[in-house]
């Protein structure tokens, strides 16, 4: 990856033209375009003025370039929007025969959440038809290709297609692309693009991407810039498990098949890992006409175990095998660590000592020279925050954490929603009164908490807001132990001395509140009206999804802080919901749905406003591994490796025609982690160290690894002798 970046460095020092011309570099993520800045900063002295736009936003800006192809509704065809169109156009279509299977679905859902969660799906499902299936949806919208692939239970999917193309026009990407196509074959020339366009260090690109891109290079200068596990041309390698099927399709014996079909693995973790980069390699071939630029292959050096595994992948050598014998390895050989531990905990605190140990040893080595990934970091960032954060401090920084998680606002606003329909549980209340904005919109002190919470408990306050919210929840009518009745316990005890045994208007007086405290207890009780408030607006009530982001938003502005330091977070989140609704207007959406039906919604829009950040901050950097962190450090780190957990299991829908007929090319999430487990293993420059739940921490019974550590192991065992035992036995109980 360094290397290219110099490649990139060379492109980029050319003048485009004028000083205002951005340089437009497309890459996957938020973490690669911080390094990238970084590193060409380093290389050119002054980086300014860049353009990093995502792949999709790219081809949009492309196929705009095209007056013809140019829209401002595009957007209606983005998955966030067409779920609101679906959810108004469902109701009309279910009595139709082809909608059965959906009809008996959506049978008893009173609220509509099942209608907006069915919808979402489809929503994605229609978004992934039109970058990886686009011939498909156009000859749905001619009225044809509606036999074969479909089969039985999926003929509504080109009826309601139809209809949303009828209701918005045939403004998506998939048509958008051919008009653009067809328009640059009859001699179009594409106005306000981008006179160089650079694609750096992405895994894989749709092929209806490869084929824009390719049309557009006519015009301007596209540079492609990929990692390549081996110089070698890896695109037609297998792994065994994909040479067993290829065998008992054919019936044909190993010898025969050799002959035959073929077939070699090559490296076995680069046929086994490198699936997704192999198709991406043969959609190049096969949707351009690329022409190859600078090799910059550089062997790795073979002193570590880590150099040799990376030198094996490079040049496509499977060691241990009569031709190419495993190597002795040498004892103090410690480039490549598993360890297996009881539970997340025990990982982080056997790698806090890990990471001590290499800076004892290695002066030069810095905390920013090290990255820890993580399937899921918000799952172990509490364990980082725990282990890290001791006397003994190794400088960190937590990356990639969801809103819920890392914003103050977004987490009380999420508390809230939860709240809204549940039944005011003393528990539940105090802990949303704790949250940082909802204390400081009542002005209330965190050391008053520990007298709400006595208070609460003395005054028997159990759940419900008052008599009628018990009677919601299918109670008896009766004040006791509801909020209504503690805090007139209190509030009278301030107002008169009862003594414990003195009744008013039917009102035990709580004598714990003097003095001062009688303000706090005032705003526990203007929280409590103004909760109650907002849930008997509630009650069951169905709103518009714009009416809906109205409410919630006055519920935003009454229910959290919004002075500093939260004054940008409320702003944000305001702006969300405001978004929210904007994106349902945009769809035409009339439908009134329940509270239930929008809050999914709204917690997702919140889960993915915030884009990832705290990449390559300072310290150690822990972070989620996604794609796109193919970044090269001296200690590469990988936490969580557990059996399920990594590579994620797909499960798409029973509709989904992209996983029933796949191709190659299609994106699969198990493809795409053992994918980055492969740029992991070649990304680490020094070191690699694994870690994952081996034993149980219940009964210390046996856990197995992730597949691609089992694999990893396999070949390590295979490439290395060791004294005294195999390699695998090098992996250390902690």
């Amino acid at each position: 990856m360094e290397i290219l970046v110099d490649v990139l460095a060379e492109v980029a020092r050319k003048p485009l033209g004028g000083p205002t011309q951005p340089e437009c570099i497309a890459v996957q993520g938020k973490g690669m375009e911080r390094w990238l800045s970084l590193e060409l900063a380093r290389r050119l002295g002054v980086w300014a003025n860049p353009d990093f736009p995502f792949p999709r936003r790219l081809i949009e800006r492309i196929l705009d370039s095209v007056p013809e192809c140019r829209t401002e509704r595009g957007r209606v065809f983005e998955p966030e929007v067409l779920l609101w169109s679906i959810v108004e156009l469902l109701p009309a279509y279910l009595g139709r025969a082809e909608f059965r299977p959906l009809r008996n679905y959506l049978g008893g859902d009173a609220t509509g959440v099942k209608c907006v969660q069915l919808a979402e799906r489809i929503a994605d499902a229609f978004d992934h038809y039109v970058v990886y299936r686009p011939e498909m949806l156009l000859q749905w919208e001619e009225g044809s290709g509606e036999s074969g692939l479909i089969g039985d239970g999926n003929q509504w999917q080109p009826v309601l297609w139809r209809a949303l193309v009828g209701r918005h026009g045939s403004v998506h990407l998939a048509a958008r692309a051919r008009k653009f196509l067809a328009a640059l074959a009859s001699g179009a020339e594409p106005v306000g693009l981008p006179r160089r366009i650079s694609i750096f260090g992405l895994s894989t690109l749709p092929p209806i991407y490869v084929r824009v891109l390719d049309a557009v290079s006519r015009f301007a200068e596209v540079h492609l810039f990929l990692l390549s596990p081996s110089p070698e041309y890896w695109a037609e390698i297998r792994s065994q498990r994909e040479i067993a099927c290829a065998l008992r399709a054919e019936g044909l014996s190993r010898e025969a098949a050799e002959e035959k079909l073929h077939l070699e693995v090559g490296n076995p973790l680069l046929a086994s890992l490198g699936r997704l980069g192999r198709d991406f390699q043969r959609v190049l071939e096969s949707a351009s006409q690329y022409r190859d630029g600078v090799q910059c292959y550089v062997p790795p050096a073979e002193t570590t175990m880590l150099g040799i595994l990376q030198s094996d992948i490079f040049a496509m050598r499977e060691r241990g095998t009569p031709s190419c014998p495993p190597l002795p390895l040498s004892p103090e050989d410690d480039s490549i660590r598993v360890h297996s531990c009881h539970g997340p905990m025990r990982e982080l605190e056997v790698l806090h000592d890990q990471l001590l140990d290499l800076f004892d040893r290695d002066p030069t080595l810095e905390p920013q020279d090290v990255v820890v990934l993580a399937p899921s970091i918000d799952a172990y960032a509490p364990y980082v925050d725990a282990v890290f954060g001791t006397e003994r401090k190794i400088p960190y920084c937590v990356a990639d954490r969801r809103a819920t998680a890392a914003q103050e606002v977004a987490r009380a606003f999420l508390s809230l929603l939860r709240l809204l329909p549940g039944r005011s549980t003393a528990p539940e209340l105090l802990d949303a009164l704790a949250l940082a904005p909802i204390r400081a919109r009542f002005a209330i002190a965190a050391e008053e908490l520990e007298s709400i919470q006595s208070w609460v408990a003395a005054a028997r306050i159990r759940w419900g807001a008052d008599a009628e919210h018990r009677a919601e929840h299918g109670q008896p009518l009766r004040r006791e132990n509801t909020w209504q009745f503690g805090l007139d316990r209190l509030l009278l005890g301030y107002a008169m001395q009862g003594r414990e045994q003195v009744l008013f208007g039917g009102v035990l007086p709580l004598d714990d509140i003097e003095g001062s405290a009688a303000e706090a207890a005032g705003r526990l009780a203007d929280f409590c009206a103004q909760l109650t408030r907002y849930q008997r607006g509630l009650g069951g009530a169905r709103r518009t999804v714009p009416e809906w982001c109205r409410w919630l938003e006055g519920l935003l502005d009454d229910l959290v802080a919004a002075e500093e330091p939260f004054a940008a977070e409320h702003a944000a989140v305001a702006a969300i919901l405001r978004g929210l609704g904007a994106e349902a207007e945009l769809a035409g959406s009339t439908v009134a749905l329940a509270f239930q039906a929008v809050r999914g919604q709204v917690e997702r829009a919140l889960g993915r406003a915030w884009p990832a950040r705290g990449f390559l901050r300072r310290g150690v950097t822990f972070c989620e591994l996604v794609p796109m962190r193919s970044i090269p450090f001296r200690v590469v780190c990988l936490v969580g490796m557990n059996d399920g957990a990594f590579p994620r299991v797909a499960r798409p829908v029973g509709f989904d025609l992209i996983a029933q007929h796949p191709h190659w090319g299609d994106r699969s999430p198990r493809e795409d982690d053992r994918y980055l487990f492969l740029e992991a293993l070649l990304s680490a420059r020094e070191r690699l160290i694994l870690t994952y739940t081996g034993q149980s921490i219940r009964d210390n019974s046996k856990l197995p690894p992730s597949p691609v550590v089992s694999e990893l192991l396999d070949v390590l065992e295979r490439s290395f002798s060791a004294p005294g035992g195999g390699v695998r036995s090098a992996a250390q109980t902690c």
